[in-house]
């Protein structure tokens, strides 16, 4: 099987890629820059939001897996980086991607989305306005997308057009994984920041970026029609949360399915057990969970 990975220079890019080839697929990386990881295929160096006919990338390939949206509009991050641009370049390069690759017969694709397409993590620290309070929690996929900021609401137009392709043939696979804050190992002597204060920075959820890559390696093996999306994080919290939290977040405590513990995230990863199979198994250490958090 052939596979097209953007963003294949990335965090979670380069996992994924690492991810397939260890399962033997003909793995094509895209990316604005190249990796510098001589065991890895060269990548195709294009920037997918620029003008162009990037129809040739997809040529006897079988699924998409498109990675490449910027992770975050924070000039901090990504220094130059504007809203408006920001948001143009996410929204136009994901159109590109679906609408080249389905040109050339793509039937198969995974889209990274985020847990922001909710609207309910605060992404503007000094605007808790842009911030939508969740209507239940844990937050499932059939909770409605409610984005008031730049970021989030390019996550809910990615969906968008991955779900109008998927309309486009009835036998299209599409998953959109709706991922919460991606973790890594941290270097030795690093610790982990403080408890937060807030619950809306990520609802308390959290996903290593192997696990990850794991998510995204199973739904390319998976073809299921139509457009899922599907929560991936781990089944505890990154920390413990208390009401107090919630209100302090939100300015009200929305209702509460479930019996919700303190070590369980505020968003749920049941969905993706149903219908992938699969559980996270790592820590944001990457040390494995224990039997009872699985």
């Amino acid at each position: 099987m052939r596979i097209v990975v953007t963003g294949s220079s990335g965090r979670l890019g380069l996992f994924v890629v690492r991810e397939l080839l260890a399962q033997h697929f003909d793995v094509v990386p895209v990316d604005r820059r190249a990796h510098s990881e001589p065991a890895m295929p060269a990548t195709q160096v294009v920037d997918l939001a620029q003008p162009g006919d990037y129809r040739e990338l997809f040529r006897d390939v079988q699924v998409v897996c498109h990675l490449g949206n910027l992770p975050s509009f924070d000039p901090r991050l990504t220094p130059g980086i504007t809203p408006a641009k920001g948001f143009a370049e996410n929204v136009t390069s994901t159109y590109v991607v679906f609408d080249a690759a389905f040109d050339m017969g793509v039937r198969h694709f995974v889209y990274a989305s985020s847990i922001n397409a909710y609207g309910v993590c605060l992404m503007s620290p000094d605007k808790p306005e842009l911030v939508s309070p969740p209507q239940y929690l844990p937050v499932d996929e059939d909770h409605p997308l409610l984005p008031c900021d730049a970021y989030p609401l390019s996550k809910r137009l990615g969906e968008e057009i991955a779900e109008s392709f998927a309309r486009r043939d009835a036998a299209t696979t599409v998953y959109s994984l709706r991922f919460t804050k991606v973790m890594g190992d941290r270097p030795p002597g690093v610790a982990w920041p403080h408890r937060p204060r807030r619950v809306y920075c990520s609802l308390m959820a959290y996903i290593h970026v192997a696990d990850a890559a794991r998510a995204v390696r199973m739904c390319c093996q998976q073809p299921r029609p139509g457009h899922t999306p599907l929560n991936i994080c781990a089944p505890r919290a990154s920390a413990p949360w208390d009401r107090e939290m919630i209100l302090a977040s939100y300015g009200t405590i929305p209702e509460m399915r479930g019996n919700l513990k303190a070590d369980d995230p505020l968003m749920s990863p049941k969905r993706a057990q149903e219908i992938l199979g699969f559980v996270a198994e790592l820590d944001p250490s990457g040390h494995a969970l224990a039997k009872s958090a699985i």
